[in-house]
Order: structure tokens, then C-alpha cells, then sequence
């Protein structure tokens, strides 16, 4: 049977883009599981106990004393004093201590069922909540984030991100490149193997800390490694993994948070500000600040000490590709949640997700410990992940695939994602932000202004299979010291943010922000060279934008700029330069006086006759 050629492309057409052979070759990503379930221990399980907070540790944290060194001690003795008061009443047979926590009235413990009913009967115990496992949350980004301005000018200097994670490769080139600790990796704890050194023997905290905060490297495997978002930042390294375990518990991520409160001001010059938290675990339609039964729980209560003592906290959303949840510790309403979108176009992928997706093209595949891909056929800047996690209570996207980032053993890893990779991208931006308004006005934002910044600045990014739109961070479109300007117009124009909104520095009658919100230089008089300033032609409602000043506004004969050099009114007629009649001139005729005086003299002397002798 002869086939046309248009029906021939056609077939071709169907077999490429339908066909099992053809998608089976594209890449397929697979991230750990999503399941969060409490840890068991023979017949002991771990869980966190929640204790009635005083009046005065709340107090406290209301007042922000926790950002200060007498504030910290102060609420460590309350918070050990409560902890004392229902420990002591336990059969120690029925409960083992796991971590006491410094700051949040709460201890994690193992207990077993008759323990657990001990707890319950105490006035002072709230409640015994279960202690969740988490997972990890497995081209650059900057310029989707528009960074490439306000990067280089305040590059993260004067501030420290805590990376809450698998550990950090110290010996990395990109990450201080020697032993701990060292100028890049300033400091950090193991809580994961309860030791000094919070090695990474897994990848994923390196490469988190590389995406935040890792040193360019312009030479060796890699030389085009540009860096983290934040170079300039020092990092603090907060292992919270057994070994290259990729996994963890709520109560290790509680213990990390509160390290970084209690060491964050170990170096003055660089105190810990930004916490990013890449792992996480659960489905949580709403905000998880509190129990079934309304209870804080203790991850929560811990989010909102570091808010107190003003650091902010961002966590990956999660990779399960739920459109209407995200995963614990993001759905904490005092953490920055944060979803993904690609970085650039990398061609077709897989990627498996939880058969609830709402994501294009799923379909069952058994490649997925899902059961579940979805193909992205094509990708794009900005286009949203298929995996990320959404809900209408996500707070902000960041770049994904493909971020290239540090790895183990002074490798680099060229393709690196997840929501994992977002998160740092994100804390990057805040510690930017800190470095550059500290640097330029000597104070921090708090955690709230650093959040909502972050989003009124973004960009919008439909998801449409989910019926979301979410600001992605655009750090350049960031007002970043509340003075009406986006930073990357003042860095452009001035070199710095520090010039404020109402002074005028070209001396042409409009303010800094005038000329931002009218679209003039604010270092030229003149923005178009049309011989009148900016500031009259704005105020006499002529475009300073434009060459107008041979137009006549009022119809009277005189041109804007004849308007301009005789201080009248271009858009009033009545009120135009006075031409003055040359023979009316009281110059000029001063001018004839004087001309005919000397003329009358000279005549006199012409016809005088000379003397006799």
C-alpha cells in the first residue's frame, strides 16, 4: 500500500511524541520517599514531649530576648527547669532520653506505651506528639532569579548560613577547602553521630551549600563552577544524619534550629541569620503549626524562637508532586516554604511522583518506587517543576534543574534539583539581602520584611495544573531597604542602595524615586538632551523621555524650549516670552546719543580753523 507523504510525517509525528520506545529513553529522576512516620524502637517509640509554657518564656520570645546573650540564658534556665519537673516524675524503665531542647519547652524522647500514658496524666505535659521522620529533598539559576546586579555589589558579606543537612564537605575547594573549621565552613555540630565534625558522607548538604554560598572556582574539574548565590556568606554546617544516611527526625531538625540560635553570634562579624532546610516529609493541606487538637507543636514553637532572635528559616516544599500540600518543616507558617521551576532548558525528563499528581502526562511506570512518572516533553526557564510540591500556601519559587553545585571529594555535581536545590537558592537571595542593607544602613531585617520582600518582589508563575500562581524570587526587582526603589535600578544607576528615595542627585528638581517611578537617569539633568530638564518637563507635563522641545504645547508661536529660557508656561498661551522692538530699545538709544555726540564732536574739530601765528 503506497502511503502519502503528509500522512508518512504524520505516523512518524505519532510514534516519536506517543510512542512507550521513545519516552522510556528520557531521563527519569527518582527522590526518596515522602512517607512521614514516627520512629520505633522495639517496643519503645520516639516522640517529643510538649511541656505548658510559663508566661515569662513567652514573654521572652515575644520581646525577641532571645537575640541576646543574657536573654538565651535566661530562657535555657526556664526552659531546663520545666523539663526537670516532668522528667523526674518518669519510671526511667519506661522513658530513655534522646535531646532535652535549650529554648523550646519540649525534650524528645523513647518511650514506651505505658510511659506515654505517665506523660499524659501530668498537668505540665500539653501533649506527646510522635517524632516524624524526614528526607533529603533531592546551568545556575542566578540569572533566573535576576541576581546578576545586586549580587556582585553585596555578595553576602556579614552574614552566615546555617545549612541543616547531611553535613557540609569542608575540604571542597568551593567550601573553605581544608580542615574544620575553616574561613568558609566557620563552625557547626553533628548531631546525626553526636560528634564535633559535621562531615558530609552523603553529597546533599554539600551541594546545598554549594547552590547558597559555595567560593567560584575558575580552575581544576570544573572551572566553570560560578558559585554560590552568596559567596561572600560564611556557612555553618548543622549534620543532622547518621553517617551517609539521607535520612532524619523532627527532633534532630528542632536540636539544629536551636544550636544556630544559641551559636549565632560565635562570630560577631558574620552572625547567623539565614537558616535553609532541605529535607522534610508528610502531605500537609494547611498551615502545620498545630496538632489535631490545636496544640503548637514543638517544630513549630522552635520555628518561631529563631524568628525571635531574628533568623530566617527556608524549606524545600517537598518532590512528591502534590498540587494542593507540602511537606514538614516548610508548612511551618514561620518558615519560608520554597517550590521549584527549571533553570533553563534541558530537554525531555521524567520525573516520579505520587500517583495523586495533578501534573501533566502522568502515567504508571514501574521505573518509579511511585508507580508514578510524569514527563516533561519540554522545558523552559521558569516553568514549574512537575515534582514540586504546591498548595495555595506555598510561599515562593526558586530554580531547580539544573543547578551545578559543589559535590563529595572536590567533585561537581552538573544536574543537581529537587526542591532541595530551590531552598538554598532562596536563602542565598536573604543572606544578599542582609549583607547588602546592613552594609549600607548598619541594621538587619527582621525574618517577616525578609519574607514579604521576597514576595512582593516575585515574579508571578502560573502552574496551571493546579490552578496556583506563586511569586519566583526576582532578588534585582527587590526593594531590598523600603525606600520605593528596586535595588538592581539603584546598583545600576548609583552603585549602591544607599543614596535615599528623596535626594536628587543630578540637581534636576526630581528625587530619586520621581526619576524611578518617570523612567529618567538619575544621573543626567537631561535625560533626553533636549535642552530641558527633567524635573521642568515633568512638572509642565512634557515627556522627559523625548525630544519635545521644538514643539509648541500652547499654540502661542514659542517653542518648549524658548518656554524653558524665558521661565514662562508651556501649556498657557496667555503666558509666552514678550518680544521687545529694537527701536524701542532704551539700549539702543542710549547707543544713538552717545554715537551722535561723538559724531557732533569730531564734526566741531573738523571745521575748526587753525590758529594764527
Amino acid at each position: 500500500m503506497k502511503i502519502s507523504f503528509p500522512l508518512f510525517f504524520f505516523i512518524i509525528f505519532i510514534f516519536i511524541f506517543l510512542g512507550s520506545p521513545a519516552v522510556a529513553e528520557l531521563k527519569i529522576y527518582q527522590f526518596p520517599s515522602s512517607d512521614q512516620t514516627a520512629q520505633i524502637e522495639s517496643d519503645r517509640q520516639k516522640v517529643i514531649v510538649i511541656l505548658k509554657e510559663s508566661r515569662d518564656i513567652e514573654q521572652a520570645r515575644a520581646a525577641g530576648r532571645l537575640k541576646d546573650k543574657v536573654g538565651r540564658k535566661q530562657q535555657r534556665k526556664r526552659v531546663a527547669t520545666l523539663q526537670a519537673q516532668v522528667i523526674d516524675k518518669i519510671d526511667t524503665s519506661k522513658m530513655k532520653m534522646v535531646n532535652r531542647f535549650s529554648f523550646t519547652p519540649a525534650f524528645s524522647a523513647t518511650i514506651t506505651a505505658e510511659g506515654i500514658e505517665q506523660l499524659e496524666a501530668l498537668e505540665d505535659v500539653v501533649a506527646v506528639e510522635p517524632d516524624l521522620i524526614v528526607h533529603a529533598h533531592t546551568t545556575q539559576g542566578l540569572g533566573v532569579m535576576n541576581s546578576g546586579v545586586v549580587q556582585p555589589a553585596y555578595s553576602g558579606s556579614g552574614v552566615s548560613i546555617a545549612v541543616i543537612d547531611t553535613g557540609i564537605d569542608y575540604t571542597h575547594p568551593a567550601l573553605g577547602d581544608g580542615g574544620f573549621p575553616n574561613d568558609k565552613v566557620i563552625g557547626g555540630y553533628d548531631f546525626g553521630d553526636g560528634d564535633a565534625s559535621p562531615m558530609d558522607s552523603n553529597g546533599h548538604g554539600t551541594s546545598c551549600a554549594g547552590i547558597a554560598a559555595g567560593d567560584p572556582v575558575t580552575s581544576g574539574s570544573y572551572g566553570q563552577y560560578a558559585g554560590g548565590v552568596a559567596p561572600g556568606a560564611k556557612l555553618y554546617a548543622l549534620k543532622i544524619v547518621e553517617g551517609g544516611s539521607s535520612e532524619a527526625t523532627s527532633s534532630t531538625i528542632i536540636s539544629a534550629i536551636e544550636w544556630c540560635i544559641d551559636h549565632q553570634n560565635d562570630n560577631g562579624d558574620y552572625p547567623i541569620k539565614v537558616i535553609n532546610i532541605s529535607f522534610g516529609g508528610g502531605e500537609y493541606t494547611s498551615p502545620c503549626d498545630t496538632d489535631n487538637w490545636g496544640r503548637t507543636t514543638a517544630l513549630a514553637a522552635t520555628a518561631t524562637n529563631a524568628l525571635s532572635a531574628g533568623i530566617t528559616i527556608f524549606a524545600s516544599s517537598g518532590n512528591s508532586g502534590y498540587c494542593d500540600a507540602i511537606a514538614s518543616p516548610a508548612c511551618v507558617s514561620d518558615i519560608v516554604s520554597v517550590g521549584a521551576v527549571f533553570d533553563a532548558d534541558i530537554g525531555g525528563v521524567g520525573f516520579c511522583v505520587d500517583p495523586s499528581s495533578c501534573a501533566d502526562n502522568t502515567e504508571s511506570y514501574q521505573g518509579c518506587s511511585t508507580g508514578t512518572v510524569a514527563w516533561s516533553y519540554s522545558t523552559r526557564a521558569d516553568k514549574v517543576v512537575p515534582y514540586t510540591n504546591m498548595s495555595g500556601d506555598l510561599d515562593i519559587l526558586a530554580p531547580s534543574h539544573n543547578a551545578a553545585t559543589a559535590d563529595l571529594d572536590g567533585s561537581y555535581d552538573l544536574d543537581f534539583g529537587g526542591t532541595s536545590a530551590a531552598s538554598p537558592y532562596a536563602a542565598g537571595v536573604a543572606a544578599v539581602m542582609q549583607s547588602a542593607v546592613m552594609t549600607t544602613h548598619g541594621y538587619f531585617l527582621t525574618p517577616a520584611q525578609v519574607k514579604t520582600k521576597m514576595i512582593e518582589a516575585g515574579d508571578a508563575v502560573a502552574y496551571s495544573a493546579a490552578g496556583i500562581t506563586t511569586p519566583r524570587v526576582n532578588l534585582g526587582n527587590t526593594d531590598i531597604d523600603g525606600d520605593g526603589l528596586p535595588s538592581e535600578w539603584e546598583i545600576l544607576y548609583m552603585g549602591t542602595i544607599e543614596n535615599g528615595a528623596g535626594t536628587d542627585i543630578d540637581e534636576d528638581g526630581l528625587t530619586q524615586l520621581e526619576e524611578y517611578n518617570n523612567q529618567t537617569d538619575p544621573t543626567a539633568a537631561d535625560t533626553d538632551e533636549d535642552g530641558m530638564p527633567d524635573g521642568w518637563e515633568v512638572d509642565n507635563t512634557l515627556d522627559p523621555l523625548t525630544d519635545d522641545s521644538t514643539l509648541d504645547l500652547d499654540d502661542d508661536t514659542y517653542t518648549n524650549v524658548q518656554e524653558y529660557l524665558a521661565g514662562t508656561d508651556p501649556a498657557d498661551g496667555s503666558d509666552h516670552p514678550i518680544p521687545v522692538s529694537a527701536g524701542n530699545s532704551p539700549f539702543l538709544f542710549l547707543s544713538f546719543l552717545i554715537l551722535l555726540g561723538i559724531g557732533g564732536k569730531l564734526t566741531m574739530c573738523r571745521h575748526k580753523k587753525p590758529m594764527g601765528v
